[in-house]
């Protein structure tokens, strides 16, 4: 009967903080891999983000992600992947930097 009740208590517990976890923290993941960042406002909501490929309007679809970054001081991420698709086409248009002419 006890270890019935300790596995429940266990399970209880652990789902308490996986709750807590997802109302608290974004699960991002951007060019240089995963990262916990807090959220600015805390609510359950999509907890991960794959932003390598987010562009302006996927942005503006998001603004406590954006904010929860540039709180956590991780502004660099926002700017790789709005640029990305800039970069991609340029790199389609003009040669790689140092190759022959």
């Amino acid at each position: 009967m006890f270890r019935h009740f300790s596995t429940f208590l266990m399970g209880t517990l652990f789902g308490a903080a996986l709750m807590a976890g997802l109302f608290h923290y974004y699960l991002v993941r951007d060019q240089e891999g995963f990262h916990l960042i807090r959220k600015v406002t805390p609510k359950l909501n999509r907890p991960y983000h794959d932003i390598r490929n987010f562009g302006a309007e996927d942005w503006q679809n998001h603004p406590d992600l954006g904010l929860s970054l540039a709180r956590a001081n991780r502004t660099s991420a926002i700017g790789e992947s709005i640029l990305k698709p800039w970069k991609d086409a340029a790199t389609q248009v003009l040669p790689p930097a140092g190759a022959p002419r």
